[in-house]
């Protein structure tokens, strides 16, 4: 819906003015892809803000990294819906009508993910997490576990990076598998370095639904992205990272 993305730029505005760096949450506030989580989680006492607005829903929050390995966070969501009335003129139920099956009220998220196993030599990233700890929706609480593996990492001389993913969940990911990867195309922009700072990524999640888009990291640590999501909607977001 037009009113999401105009919506969302004004939030991603006021985020860009308040001052620092990109990062890369998905549209529930964990840190991952677009729709899925990855094992990575936020340094200690670094900060992130996400809006994510898209033709059907928009999302919006903030998450903290408490402790090495802890991320916790928040997300208000609200996606479009029919409204069904009866003869009175009275609602009586709200439809969703979005690409994440998210109700026509606003929803607060509140997420927590532990990396409880770092990445090195041939072992990958092993975290577990939750999504919407409170839910009320029919879907329930999504709890997971998701394991994550650079599989080309880039260097001076190779600028190609590859990190792929793969996750259990419950709630939203309807007790499936799920899948990722994140194709980095160069360095990011930064005071030593003038890579290409572009990485194509992709997920697949319930109902083996695909989302894919570009990701941008840019100086100060804000990141943008474009979108398509869940093979529905088209959609964008503005990532800020910063440490204190």
């Amino acid at each position: 819906m037009r009113g999401h993305l105009a919506v969302g730029i004004a939030l991603a505005a006021v985020a860009m003015i308040a001052r620092p760096a990109a990062a890369a949450d998905n549209i529930f506030g964990t840190t991952g892809l677009i729709t899925i989580p990855t094992a990575h989680v936020l340094d200690p006492r670094e900060a992130e803000l996400h809006v994510h607005p898209a033709e059907d829903f928009l999302s919006y929050g903030a998450s903290l990294g408490v402790f090495r390995g802890l991320e916790v966070g928040a997300t208000l969501l609200k996606g479009d819906f029919l409204r069904v009335v009866n003869g009175n003129g009275k609602t009586v139920a709200l439809i969703p009508d979005n690409s994440l099956g998210a109700s026509g009220e606003q929803e607060v998220l509140i997420n927590a993910k532990y990396e409880a196993l770092h990445e090195h030599a041939f072992v990958p990233a092993v975290a577990v997490g939750v999504t919407d700890l409170f839910s009320t929706e029919p879907a329930g609480t999504s709890f997971y576990a998701v394991a994550s593996k650079t599989l080309i990492r880039a260097t001076p001389l190779n600028k190609l990076s590859v990190t792929a993913h793969a996750g259990w969940g419950t709630g939203f990911y309807e007790e499936e598998f799920f899948l990722g990867a994140e194709v980095g195309l160069g360095f990011p922009f930064t005071m030593a370095s003038f890579g290409l700072p572009l990485s194509l990524i992709a997920d697949m999640s319930a109902d083996h639904k695909v989302s894919a888009g570009a990701r941008v990291r840019l100086p100060a640590g804000f990141g943008i992205e474009a979108n398509w999501i869940r093979e529905k909607s088209f959609g964008g977001a503005v990532n800020f990272k910063h440490g204190f």
